[in-house]
């Protein structure tokens, strides 16, 4: 006999380590309801940080061709990493932010860079 709500503890339940539905399930719903896709629920669903799902978007609004420039050259200086293909992009793009070092003593610049 399976257990139900009224003989087992919280938790315990046969299905309280399914998800509620699934990433498709997710995405059907929100085209059925005409609202966009929250991103938190998207990686949440995924099982990946949403830093990481806003990298994968920015590599995907750039041409093949351009992006396989990208990681020769990010590959060329030793720095094969989703955070360092997403810099170079940025910097390519003109989306870069800029990004000032600084002593931690007297707060004189010490070098700035486009991040």
């Amino acid at each position: 006999m399976s257990p139900t709500r009224d003989n087992c503890s919280p938790g315990e339940h046969s299905h309280s380590d399914r998800p509620n539905f699934t990433l498709e399930d997710y995405l059907t719903m929100c085209n059925e309801a005409g609202r966009t896709a929250s991103i938190s629920e998207v990686a949440r669903q995924m099982g990946v940080s949403r830093a990481y799902l806003y990298r994968c978007m920015l590599y995907a609004s750039i041409p093949e061709d351009e992006f396989e420039a990208i990681l020769d050259d990010v590959a060329a200086k030793g720095l094969i990493s989703t955070t360092a293909v997403a810099d170079e992009i940025k910097r390519r793009t003109g989306k870069a932010k800029p990004y000032i070092e600084r002593c931690p003593h007297c707060k004189f610049e010490l070098r700035r860079r486009r991040r």
